[in-house]
C-alpha cells in the first residue's frame, strides 16, 4: 500500500508513513522499508497495547530513530493510546536525533504551544479536525486528519486564510468543517470518510475488520449534511 501511494503522489508531494505496531521490531521493519522506498517521513505511535514506562517508551523511539536517518514523528494522541506524554517526556524524546516532529492529536493547545517551543525547527501537526484554526494560532505548522480526505479544500482554504490574516475567512471555513464533523459524531465516526469518499465518486470500498461499513441510515446523515454545505 505505501509503495502505491508513494508512486501516486510522484514528485506532487512528499508521503510520510505510519509505521506503528504492536512491537519494537516490526516497527523498525517497516521503517526501513518506507526509507527504501521513497518515503520523506514516519509517524509512530507509542506502544498500544502493553504499558510500557518512560525508559521503555524512550527505547521503543531510538531503536525506529536508530533505523533510519530521516525525519520521525511522534504521534500524540491519547484518547486511543492511553498514554498522555508530558511536555517534559516530549522534550526527552526530541533529545533523539532524527525526532523532527510531532502530531498532535488532543484538544490541550497549550500544551501543544509549550511542545512547540521546545525547539525552533520542531514541526507540530494538529489531528483535531474540528480545532485546526485554533491549533494553528497556538503555534501548530499544519495538520493531519480524517477529514481532510474528503474537504480538502475547507482546510487549505483554512490554512491559506490564517497565513494571510484573513481571520473572518479563517473562520467561517472552520465552522463549515464543524459543521459537517456534527454530522460524523452522530454516527460511526471511524466509516465516514470511506463512505464519504463514495459519495463524492471515488470507489474505495468499506473500511477493513474490525472497522465496519456505515448502515444506509448513517451513509444518509453524512451524505445529506455534505450535499448541504456543498461538497458535491
Amino acid at each position: 500500500m505505501l509503495e502505491a501511494t508513494i508512486r501516486s503522489a510522484s514528485d506532487r508531494g512528499k508521503v510520510i508513513a505510519h509505521v506503528a505496531t504492536l512491537d519494537t521490531a516490526t516497527t523498525v521493519d517497516l521503517t526501513k522499508h518506507a526509507e527504501a522506498n521513497g518515503a520523506a517521513a514516519v509517524s509512530v505511535l507509542p506502544p498500544i497495547f502493553y504499558k510500557v514506562d518512560l525508559p521503555g517508551l524512550m527505547e521503543h523511539y531510538r531503536l525506529i530513530a536508530s533505523a533510519t536517518r530521516f525525519p520521525l514523528f511522534v504521534y500524540h494522541i491519547p484518547a486511543l493510546t492511553g498514554k498522555s506524554l508530558s511536555v517534559g517526556e516530549m522534550q526527552q524524546l526530541l533529545e533523539i536525533p532524527n525526532v523532527r516532529g510531532v502530531k498532535l492529536s488532543d484538544y490541550d493547545h497549550f500544551t501543544m504551544h509549550r511542545i512547540r517551543l521546545l525547539r525552533d525547527d520542531l514541526v507540530v501537526y494538529s489531528g483535531n479536525d474540528e480545532v485546526f484554526l485554533s491549533a494553528l494560532n497556538l503555534g501548530a505548522n499544519g495538520g493531519i486528519g480524517l477529514t481532510y480526505n474528503f474537504m480538502p479544500q475547507v482546510f487549505v482554504g483554512i490554512y491559506q486564510a490564517f497565513m494571510s490574516n484573513d481571520v473572518r475567512r479563517a473562520r467561517e471555513l472552520q465552522w463549515k468543517a464543524c459543521q459537517m464533523i456534527d454530522a460524523i459524531w452522530q454516527v460511526y465516526a471511524m466509516g465516514v470518510a470511506k463512505a464519504a469518499l463514495q459519495h463524492l465518486g471515488f470507489e474505495v470500498g468499506d473500511p477493513r475488520r474490525p472497522l465496519r461499513a456505515l448502515t444506509p441510515d448513517e451513509i444518509a446523515i453524512v451524505t445529506e449534511r455534505m450535499d448541504a454545505l456543498g461538497f458535491c
